[in-house]
């Protein structure tokens, strides 16, 4: 698994490239990794609270934690640039139309 321990992210790229390498990941709840991190790829705990950031990791390394892989690499891949290049496309198509 991989463990987060910032108390401030905004997009964080260590977060999805983990995932990517389908580790499940361990975080404090601090800010951008809301964005990729869900229940079924991750635990988010309290920032700060260094007990529930130990407790959770020591569940991934038991295999306590339910982690599924088969989507991980879907999940990242939806902030890749070819992705994102086309969902600004639609939105600059659909404010900019003239129709």
């Amino acid at each position: 698994g991989f463990v987060l321990t910032s108390s401030r992210e905004s997009f964080s790229m260590v977060t999805a490239e983990a995932l990517y390498l389908n580790k499940p990941v361990v975080s404090f709840d601090c800010g951008g990794v809301k964005e990729i991190v869900n229940e079924a790829n991750g635990i988010i705990v309290k920032c700060n609270n260094v007990d529930s950031i130990s407790d959770a990791m020591v569940k991934v390394m038991n295999k306590e934690f339910a982690f599924n892989t088969s989507f991980l690499k879907d999940t990242v891949e939806k902030f890749d640039i070819k992705y994102q290049q086309e969902r600004w496309k639609q939105i600059i198509d659909k404010v900019f139309s003239r129709t």
